[in-house]
């Protein structure tokens, strides 16, 4: 007799446990939109080459896309209040007394003597270390920088930090 008890309690609880958590399959919900957030916080691998060239393309279509006003040497090109989050610093460099770190005078080094030597300059992307990268194009390649004076060597140095860059790869 006990046990029909127990397994009529059992059975009794388990029926209401059932129907008081009645669950609406057929709910409003936009199935499409869930999936694509869920895919949205899935962890993307990329290769180093493929942080490498968006960080190139970052910082050429940066670059191309941007109104200078007339700069002078070793200054900022962009405004400390209209700095994009990517964007660590973008500075005309004709000559070295703003350069601290070794690679970033080893690359100033290269167009000197590229400079010198009459070789061609082109634009250039080096990952400086974990932190940022360091996209770099001659002043006689962007024709919408003015400058008091072109017969010196001038070098963009972009500035892109990393971590922000792969957030928004």
């Amino acid at each position: 007799m006990r046990k029909l008890t127990i397994i009529g309690t059992t059975g009794l609880f388990i029926t209401l446990l059932i129907t008081s958590c009645k669950v609406d399959i057929k709910s409003d919900m936009d199935v499409e939109k869930v999936k694509s957030e869920i895919d949205s916080h899935k962890i993307k691998h990329f290769t180093d080459s493929q942080i490498t060239q968006a960080a190139y393309d970052f910082g050429n279509k940066y670059l191309s896309e941007k109104k200078f006003q007339t700069v002078s040497c070793n200054s900022s090109l962009i405004k400390e209040s209209s700095k994009d989050d990517i964007i660590n610093d973008c500075i005309l460099i004709c000559n070295d007394s703003l350069i601290s770190n070794n690679k970033e005078r080893m690359i100033w080094d290269a167009y000197t003597n590229s400079f010198k030597n009459g070789a061609s300059l082109s634009d250039n992307i080096q990952e400086i270390d974990d932190s940022y990268f360091l996209y770099t194009t001659p002043l006689t390649s962007l024709t919408k920088i003015n400058t008091d004076s072109t017969k010196a060597l001038k070098v963009v140095f972009v500035r892109i930090n990393k971590k922000e860059l792969i957030k928004k790869m």
